[in-house]
C-alpha cells in the first residue's frame, strides 16, 4: 500500500512539474545550431588560420631578404673651437646623410628552412584535425542531448498515460 502511494505520488509530481519544450525540431537542426553557435569551433578555426599563416612565414625563409637604411639630418654648432676657428661668427650648420641597402640570401642552412616548413605543415595538419575533432565531438554531444530530450518527452507521455490508468483504478478502489 505504501509502495503504491509512493509510485502514485511520484507519477503525479512528474505530471504536474512544469517543463519547457526544446525548440530544435529535428536532430539535424540541433546539430547545425550547435556547430554554428559554439565558440570552441570558432577558436579551433582561428588556430587553423594561424597555422596557415605559419606555413607562409616558414616558406619565406627560402627567399632573399632585402633591407634598407637611410638617415639624414642637419647639425648646428655654436662653438668656434669645434670648427677650428675657421668661421668668423662662431656658429655654423652642417648637413649629414648616409644610407645603405642590403640583399642577403642564405646559401646553406643545414636544411633548417625545409625542416621549419615541414614542421609548419605538420602543425597545419594538426590544426585541421583539431577542427574536425571539435566539430565531431560537439555534434556527438548535441545528438546525445537531443536524444535525451526525446527520451524524456517519451517518458513524460508514458507517465501521463499511466497516470490516467492509475486514476481510474483509484476511483474504483475508493468506491470499494
Amino acid at each position: 500500500m505504501i509502495k503504491r502511494s509512493i509510485v502514485i505520488t511520484l507519477m503525479a509530481s512528474a505530471v504536474l512539474l512544469p517543463f519547457h519544450p526544446a525548440w530544435a525540431e529535428t536532430l539535424q537542426e540541433s546539430v547545425q545550431q550547435a556547430l554554428v553557435a559554439h565558440p570552441s569551433v570558432e577558436a579551433a578555426q582561428a588556430g587553423q588560420d594561424v597555422a596557415e599563416q605559419d606555413k607562409k612565414e616558414a616558406r619565406s625563409a627560402l627567399f632573399p631578404e632585402f633591407s634598407a637604411n637611410i638617415s639624414a639630418g642637419r647639425i648646428y654648432s655654436d662653438s668656434s673651437t669645434t670648427r677650428g676657428l675657421s668661421v668668423s661668427r662662431g656658429a655654423a650648420y652642417s648637413w649629414i646623410g648616409e644610407g645603405s641597402a642590403t640583399l642577403t640570401q642564405s646559401l646553406f642552412d643545414g636544411r633548417e628552412a625545409f625542416n621549419r616548413i615541414d614542421a609548419a605543415q605538420a602543425r597545419g595538419l594538426s590544426a585541421d584535425h583539431n577542427v574536425t575533432d571539435i566539430r565531431e565531438g560537439l555534434a556527438y554531444r548535441a545528438i546525445q542531448a537531443h536524444l535525451a530530450i526525446m527520451q524524456a518527452q517519451a517518458t513524460l507521455n508514458k507517465t501521463q498515460s499511466y497516470y490516467k490508468v492509475i486514476e481510474s483504478y483509484l476511483e474504483r478502489i475508493q468506491l470499494m
